[in-house]
Formats: structure tokens, sequence, C-alpha cells
């Protein structure tokens, strides 16, 4: 009875075993059948990495543009699951509401939709996954179609300009008030270049010009040790670049970058304003 119980048992897990293996071949097979893929739209902001990263804070909904290819002729449904990456493991977030996508006559190869999502609140730069799955109305099984590289922020990054403006006298020439605003609901301490400031012994003057159309006038004095100057260009016609060189017995920071128009809503633009300030505090 024993031998006869031991050779059930094989046969049992054997055929779970087929089974499995058969759902999956299933499953694989549909995938291939409707052809089926989801993507982010190329309007969208991406980095140069080998895959589309959506870079965003977290705490807040962000709306996805995306794009879905079939050959199916049928209406598709689409599903999507957030996942949140940490090592190798992967621990579901919440469930994106299901997405009808009834594709129009004329055009039943592409359909664009736009997906809402709500990002949790993060602690630190946290990689999350969006992958998303597809059904036709003739099928049951749901087939994998794409996934979404989602990198998320904390909203405090530039947290730490508050503590530094109290090092110094900042200054900030901003004809726009695009960075007098960011500035000001982060409590950084500054005053307009154009203001008569009292100068403190032993305390660093950082200059930040943004720079526009209009000319930038810089101090026909060289500068004193340690203090800096930040000048933002943010009409760059040729390579994005940063260069530092000495003015005076100081440093002149020449950015041409297009960062402060997206400063409020790139977390990687204030990553990027954050290295340039390091370059003016190593030099205090």
């Amino acid at each position: 009875m024993k031998y006869k119980s031991s050779r059930m048992k094989r046969h049992f897990v054997s055929s779970i075993t087929s089974i499995l293996v058969s759902l999956i071949s299933l499953s694989s097979g549909l995938a291939q059948e409707m052809n089926i893929a989801v993507t982010l739209k190329d309007s969208f902001y991406q980095t140069q990495e080998s895959e589309p990263v959506v870079h965003s804070f977290g705490g807040q909904e962000i709306k996805l543009p995306i794009e879905v290819q079939t050959s199916s002729r049928e209406q598709i449904n689409l599903k999507a699951k957030l996942t949140q990456v940490t090592f190798s493991l992967t621990a579901q977030h919440n469930i994106v509401p299901e997405i009808s996508l009834p594709l129009e006559q004329e055009n039943r190869a592409r359909a664009d939709r736009e997906v809402k999502l709500e990002l949790p609140t993060v602690q630190r730069e946290t990689d999350f996954q969006l992958s998303f799955q597809a059904q036709t109305e003739s099928q049951d099984l749901w087939s994998e179609a794409g996934i979404l590289q989602i990198r998320v922020y904390p909203k405090d990054l530039l947290a730490p300009l508050k503590n530094w403006s109290r090092k110094v006298q900042l200054r900030l020439d901003d004809r726009e008030g695009i960075l007098e605003y960011l500035l000001a609901t982060q409590e950084v301490a500054f005053v307009d270049s154009r203001a008569q400031m009292e100068k403190l012994e032993g305390v660093p003057v950082v200059t930040m010009i943004v720079k526009n159309t209009q000319k930038v006038s810089l101090p026909r004095r060289p500068l004193a040790p340690h203090n800096s100057i930040i000048v933002f260009n943010e009409q760059v016609e040729n390579l994005a670049k940063v260069v530092v060189r000495p003015f005076g017995q100081g440093q002149l920071i020449q950015v041409d970058l297009e960062i402060i128009k997206q400063l409020s809503e790139d977390p990687r633009a204030q990553k990027q304003f954050l290295e340039i300030i390091q370059l003016a505090h190593q030099a205090l």
C-alpha cells in the first residue's frame, strides 16, 4: 500500500506540473496571437537609459501617456499592477483600475491612452515597475503586455538648501522670478542682487544669476576669497555643460543647462541643482 501511495503521489505531482506547463504555454501563445504591446509615448520625458524611465516625485497622481500596439481585431482590456523593486524582490503596492481600449475602426493597429497613477510617498529614491496585462473579448486569460520603469523621489530633495543658505550671503538676480519663487517655498534665505547688503566678516557671498535673454553683468572687481557667482544660462545653443573657472580669488560657475524652468516638476533637475550648489560649497 505504501508503494502504491507513493506512485499515486508522484503521478499527482506530475499531472499538476503538466497542467501548469500547459497554462504557461497557453498564456504565452495568447500573447503571441494577440500581439499586444504597451509602451510609453515618445513625447513623454525620458532619459537616455537602456529603457525609458519615468521620473516623478512621490505622494502625487501622475498621468502617463501610453501607446498600445496590437494586431487583434477585437476590443482590448488592460489592467496594470504597480510593484516596488527592492533588490531582486518585488512587493505589490496597488492595482491600477482596469482600462478598456475600444480601438477605432480606422486605426486598429495603435491606440493612444492615458493612465492615471497614484505614486506612493517615499523617503529615498525608489524604483517601481508598472506591469500591464491584456485581454481580448474572446479570451479569458490575461497575457503580459509590457512593463514601464518608474523612479520615485522624495518631495524634500531641496531641503538641504535651507541650512546652507544660513551659512552664506545668498544674492539672487532672477528677472522672471522662477527660481526666486522656488527658493522662497523652500524657506531659503536670500536677497535681491540689486539690494544693499551689509557684508559680514568671514561669511562667503554666493550670487546666483538666471540668464534668459538679458545680458549678464559680472562684477568689475574680482571676487574675494571663497565667494562664488553661479550663472544659469537657460538659452542653451550648444553642448550642455557646467564650467568652473577662477574669477579673482573666488570662482565663476557657468551652467549651460535648461534647468531652472524644470525645477518644480522634475526631480532630476533638482538633483542637478544641488550638485551645482555643491560646487560653490566646496569653495567656501
